[in-house]
């Protein structure tokens, strides 16, 4: 049965607050995260270092969302990326892994420049 939107923050809140030591985020945090919303809500309540090298394992700061321009509009939309947020929290905690992550990220203009 699936389960209500805020009935999974509390799963989310409950892995959040047992931490990253015996976590396993196919089975404890992704069947939770099923719109932008919660996944929104997962990263930006993540306050612990311990995290990061389990997410950086796991693959979850390999893909930047891409601009979404509008030809007709001629605008350009650029979608936020939750994760980045933990990235800069995590940034003064430990600059060197969080600067590999973002060297390791593929070149892109969604945060207005690209890597040379």
């Amino acid at each position: 049965m699936r389960k209500l939107f805020y009935e999974r923050l509390k799963i989310i809140d409950e892995v959040i607050e047992r931490g990253p030591e015996d976590c396993d985020l196919s089975r404890d945090v992704e069947p939770y995260l099923l719109e932008d919303a919660s996944i929104n809500y997962f990263f930006n309540n993540l306050q612990d270092l311990e995290w990061l090298d389990l997410l950086i394992r796991a693959g979850k700061f390999r893909n930047v969302p891409e601009p979404m321009q509008d030809a007709k509009r001629g605008t350009t939309a650029y979608p936020l990326w939750p994760e980045s947020r933990y990235l800069a929290r995590m940034a003064s905690k430990a600059p060197n892994t969080v600067l590999e992550v973002i060297l390791q990220l593929p070149n892109t203009e969604t945060f207005g420049f690209m890597k040379t």
